[in-house]
């Protein structure tokens, strides 16, 4: 007998996530473009809120994939059992701060091990 994959995310389940994900950072993914773009074409330097700005979206990014990462793998079964994701939030984040930290210091050699570290997180 065989024992296959199944997935058992619904779009009801999901679709509430991907609207937050779509408004929150989609749309000011789009301003930024628009915003960067004036910027070049008068050359005068971006505003320190500016700055601020994109610190703020990439936290958020990676925090919106750890809740999505999640999300997808207790949607996924096995045999009739779903799995079950025990990782904490707490060790994701330093994770991504130490790496973060260890790319800017050797000017992005270790963002292999980055990544690395960051999926370890969820297998």
């Amino acid at each position: 007998m065989k024992n296959y994959f199944g997935f058992e995310l619904t779009g009801k389940k999901f679709l509430p996530v991907w609207l937050f994900f779509y408004v929150v950072f989609i749309i000011p993914y789009v301003f930024f473009i628009i915003k960067m773009k004036n910027i070049q074409a008068v050359g005068e330097t971006p505003p320190v809120y500016f700055s601020l700005f994109i610190l703020l979206y990439f936290v958020g990014i990676f925090f919106m994939q750890y809740y999505i990462v999640k999300l997808f793998i207790e949607g996924v079964s096995y045999n009739g059992k779903t799995l079950v994701f025990n990782g904490s939030i707490i060790s994701f984040v330093g994770i991504i701060l130490l790496g973060f930290i260890l790319t800017l210091i050797t000017l992005g050699i270790y963002s292999a091990w980055f990544i690395k570290d960051s999926a370890r997180v969820f297998v």
